[in-house]
């Protein structure tokens, strides 16, 4: 599969698309686009905001909360971390106790991407 295949293929499946630099673009270019994206993925909820926070209030808004947890931070990590998992979205945070070489960072990037499949694979333009 070429990259256009793979670009539009989780266009097509996504449920949000969020356009980003949009501070590059003039309204005439942002109207073309949104109106490109929903041509493309009429089903798809289109994020056009100009600031980072309302992209994410936006893309993010209509989540379910996962009930079991609050969406307010706890007092700097002396509560659950639970606390601040999001439904759909998780981030690791990994760290080396030494300073790996670049081979040896190549090698563990491969060994996570291959154990999650591609859903670690991100799109890349």
């Amino acid at each position: 599969m070429d990259e256009f295949d793979n670009v539009a293929a989780q266009l097509g499946a996504a449920h949000t698309i969020a356009m980003t630099k949009l501070d590059l673009a003039s309204a005439e270019q942002r109207r073309l686009a949104r109106e490109s994206i929903v041509g493309f993925n009429p089903l798809a909820q289109v994020v056009d905001a100009d600031s980072v926070r309302d992209r994410a209030r936006e893309a993010f808004g209509d989540t379910q909360a996962d009930p079991l947890h609050e969406w307010t931070a706890p007092s700097f990590q002396r509560e659950s971390r639970r606390a601040l998992l999001h439904p759909r979205v998780r981030i690791f945070c990994a760290r080396s106790r030494d300073t790996p070489d670049w081979e040896q960072t190549l090698d563990w990037m491969e060994n996570i991407s291959g154990a999650l499949g591609e859903c670690a694979n991100p799109v890349q333009t």
